[in-house]
């Protein structure tokens, strides 16, 4: 019993949490506090993942398959911050 209404509190809890910053975030958005650049780099691994969730119909593989991208253009774009940093002068 205790286990059970302990588990319901938490989710509860989380559920309220989660509609929060969801309010106060659109509020922000709303508010001009954010650039849409800095928006379309949070939203990025959601539209690959999205995107790869509908090519290959399974979520697993689609996550799996995000994640390795998002690898690779984070490799890609350290290594490019890395010459830049490196020829200039």
């Amino acid at each position: 019993m205790f286990v059970s209404f302990s588990l319901g509190f938490a989710l509860v809890v989380l559920a309220i949490g989660l509609i929060l910053m969801a309010i106060f975030g659109i509020r922000n958005i709303a508010g001009g506090k954010y650039s849409w650049s800095k928006i379309g780099i949070i939203l990025s691994p959601f539209v690959l993942f999205g995107i790869c969730l509908i090519i290959m119909g399974d979520a697993v593989r689609a996550g799996l398959v995000t994640m390795l991208i998002m690898v690779v253009i984070l490799a890609i774009i350290t290594a490019g911050i890395g010459l830049r940093s490196t020829f200039k002068y």
